[in-house]
């Protein structure tokens, strides 16, 4: 995923004003769903002939349609459009799922394995990390097909590569050289 500043503050922004108002999970669905009918109509919303506020009544009238929107939530997508953020959306959303397990006192982990994970090895993969964050981890799970066996893990800025395949290319590296 890429890194984005702005889309990290506006994420912020979010999460602080949903704690507030003890709204956390409603802010973060509200969010997902904008994120989607923004990739749906991202020719729509990211044409820049069409005015900022047509943008924020259109993307209102799609939620209320579905779910009902308070006036923080209303101010915080005015804002994100009048000030063409909205290309962000699919961002903020990962970074405020994660922000919001971190404000819980946990850790988001994103895991990748060749397939599913049985609870025991969730079990020592969670001692893993409690031993390197001192935090209790939140797992999003990845099944990747590039990998042979193993797991990879990636949490506070680290990746720690357990798997077969990060092996065989560490050994490949040894043998002919960093290159």
């Amino acid at each position: 995923m890429k890194y984005s500043a702005v889309a990290g503050r506006y994420a912020k922004a979010l999460l602080d004003v949903a704690i507030g108002l003890e709204k956390e999970e409603e802010y973060g669905l509200l969010l997902e769903i904008v994120a989607r009918a923004y990739d749906s109509l991202k020719d729509f919303f990211d044409d820049p002939t069409i005015n900022p506020l047509k943008k924020h009544e259109k993307i209102l009238s799609l939620l209320k349609g579905v779910v009902s929107v308070d006036k923080p939530f209303e101010n915080f997508l005015r804002i994100a459009f009048e000030r063409k953020r909205q290309r962000y959306f699919p961002l903020m959303v990962a970074l405020y799922r994660d922000m919001r397990i971190e404000s819980e006192g946990k850790i988001p982990v994103e895991v990748y394995t060749p397939q599913e994970l049985s609870e025991e090895e969730k079990e020592i993969l969670a001692k893993f990390v409690k031993k390197h964050s001192l935090r209790e981890p939140v797992f999003r799970e990845h099944i990747s097909d590039g990998l042979i066996a193993g797991v990879r893990l990636e949490f506070q800025g680290m990746t720690y590569d357990i798997s077969v395949k990060g092996r065989l290319l560490k050994m490949v590296k040894g043998i002919f050289g960093k290159g």
